[in-house]
């Protein structure tokens, strides 16, 4: 709460921030951390095949 207070002026970084939060609150309620519920997201979108290697 106190982050996003400091944050509310200007046109840069209010989105990001309330984004961030959002992200950190659905890894919490399914009790594992940001990175990994991101890194699970990117697997899910950008699987990892032979295509796509270089």
């Amino acid at each position: 709460m106190i982050v996003a207070l400091l944050n509310q002026k200007g046109g840069a970084g209010k989105t990001t921030l309330a984004l961030g939060g959002r992200i950190k609150i659905k890894a919490f309620r399914h009790g594992v951390t940001a990175a990994d519920m991101l890194r699970d997201a990117f697997m899910h979108a950008f699987p990892d095949n032979d295509e796509n290697a270089r």
